[in-house]
């Protein structure tokens, strides 16, 4: 065999596996993947107020004239919130302070919603409420000292 025979069959060789090699395909899907995110907050109550109160009196300092309580609000990242106080009827107020009456003493107080910053940021964002009773007020009570009275109050978040 001469050189020319050698190399033009070493050549069809070569030439046929190339052949055989490049019918080798891959083939391709694509997998979608849907997300779904439901949003929501979370609010941690708030430690109960006290006020101590002496009738027709001026607010004595420490007497508790004056309060504040804290808690929490965590709502999904940059989901926008807006926090309220209730109106004491089952529905919310708009304002970020109302003025209440207790119908027990008949003593009227100020609740103050100082809200967290909306929006969300996915980690927990304190929030307070303030209270402060107004003096010279004459109240109503039984006996030298009345028990307290529990006058309940809801925060609301709507997201």
């Amino acid at each position: 065999m001469n050189t020319r025979q050698v190399i033009s069959t070493i050549a069809a060789c070569a030439i046929a596996l190339l052949g055989a090699q490049s019918h080798a395909t891959t083939a391709d899907a694509p997998v979608n993947v849907n997300i779904t995110l439901t949003s929501t907050c979370t609010v941690t109550a708030p430690a109960p107020m006290a006020f101590t109160y002496t009738a027709m009196g001026a607010i004595v300092a420490g007497s508790g004239g004056t309060g504040g309580t804290g808690g929490t609000i965590t709502c999904t990242d940059l989901l926008p919130f807006t926090m309220f106080l209730d109106d004491r009827e089952g529905g919310q107020i708009s304002t970020a302070a109302k003025d209440y009456t207790d119908h027990a003493t008949n003593l009227t107080y100020r609740l103050t919603l100082n809200s967290a910053q909306s929006p969300g940021t996915g980690a927990a964002q304190s929030y307070s409420v303030n209270g402060s009773i107004g003096a010279n007020q004459k109240g109503k009570c039984a006996s030298a000292t009345c028990t307290p009275t529990i006058a309940p109050h809801t925060v609301y978040v709507n997201y």
